[in-house]
């Protein structure tokens, strides 16, 4: 089966780092492309990572025969339009999370691909990173029992403009601030491991450093309510030290992971089931391959992998939510509205 043609959009910290180097020996995909608008940034990575192409024109790269599949790698505020783009090309589109910067936008995104009949695929790379599944897996075997409680939380400081990415500040690009960026991952987490969608959201939002944080929210706390009884507790801020942590109590036992969302660190799981202790360390991994990987897969016909475009739907809906929450002080209802299956 040959191996799918990739283009990456976006050269940034994340692609450099992580995205283009996923490539590197994959059976499945082929890096093919790159595209930036500075054209010498993307021969000269494309140099190091083996794309035969450098664009600055996303339209240049779609005329391209060889690109069957476009990784979109930029700010949010370009995404759809970028991915229109991609899917009115007729290419497969794996785009980075969050998928927009509205419910809308990313519900029109999923209908354009619907009707394209090509496949969108969010970037939730923890679906696939191992202990986030066995996690997941404990909670399936029925060794936690029902789920009852789930706190969550991701911080990342960004205390200097000079030392974050360009765009992190800016409601534009961004769309928000740590709720977008990193409590997305709380948001999909929890109901990913829980197996529903919140039917409503509370939350709380705070600004302390106003010089910096002008356009977005310093921090938030949120909590989800779920049809089955669970409820789940988040917060995330831009004014703390690198942090994340997962922690369930189920009706049998309990499970902690931390670090639970970034990449670079060694992962550690803790667990009660009555008298039962267990520990595992997870080491890192690439996250970034599988879920390409996956996403190849199903464009030769395979299963269509577990965040898909209307996956990242739902978690801009239920954003949606919580910062209507925050703004009004009172309990929002989550409200879908997108009926696209890709």
């Amino acid at each position: 089966m040959p191996a799918v043609g990739f283009a990456v959009l976006g050269l940034g910290t994340l692609a450099q780092t992580a995205i283009l180097p996923a490539f590197q020996g994959m059976q499945q995909a082929k890096l093919v492309a790159l595209v930036s608008r500075d054209l010498e940034k993307a021969r000269r990575l494309g140099e190091v990572h083996g794309a035969a192409f450098a664009y600055d024109s996303l339209d240049e790269c779609l005329a391209n025969p060889q690109v069957e599949a476009v990784y979109i790698a930029t700010p949010p505020g370009a995404h759809l339009q970028e991915v229109t783009a991609v899917a009115l090309a007729g290419r497969h589109v794996l785009c980075e999370k969050p998928l927009a910067v509205t419910a809308p936008e990313a519900a029109e995104m999923v209908a354009t691909c619907a009707r394209q009949s090509v496949l969108l695929m969010t970037a939730y790379r923890k679906c696939f990173e191992p202990s986030m599944v066995f996690m997941r897996d404990l909670i399936l075997s029925g060794r936690v029992g029902a789920l009852k409680i789930l706190h969550a939380s991701f911080s990342e400081r960004h205390a200097r403009p000079q030392t974050s990415p360009p765009w992190i500040l800016d409601r534009r690009l961004a769309g928000g601030g740590p709720l977008m960026d990193l409590g997305i991952y709380c948001v999909h987490a929890a109901r990913w491991l829980a197996g529903e969608i919140p039917s409503s959201v509370s939350a709380f939002q705070w600004t302390h450093d106003r010089s910096l944080f002008r356009e977005v929210e310093e921090g938030i706390a949120f909590s989800m309510y779920f049809p089955s009884g669970m409820v789940a507790q988040a917060s995330t801020c831009y004014s703390a030290a690198l942090s994340s942590m997962l922690y369930l109590e189920g009706t049998l036992g309990s499970v902690s992971l931390t670090p639970a969302f970034p990449y670079e660190h060694v992962r550690v799981l803790n667990a009660r089931f009555g008298n039962e202790l267990v520990h595992k360390e997870f080491p890192v991994v690439d996250e970034f391959r599988p879920q390409i990987e996956a996403f190849s897969q199903a464009i030769r016909g395979g299963a269509i992998p577990p965040s898909c475009g209307r996956d990242g739907y739902v978690d801009m809906a239920i954003i949606e939510a919580i910062y209507s929450a925050a703004q009004t002080g009172v309990p929002q209802a989550v409200k879908l509205h997108c009926d696209g299956e890709i």
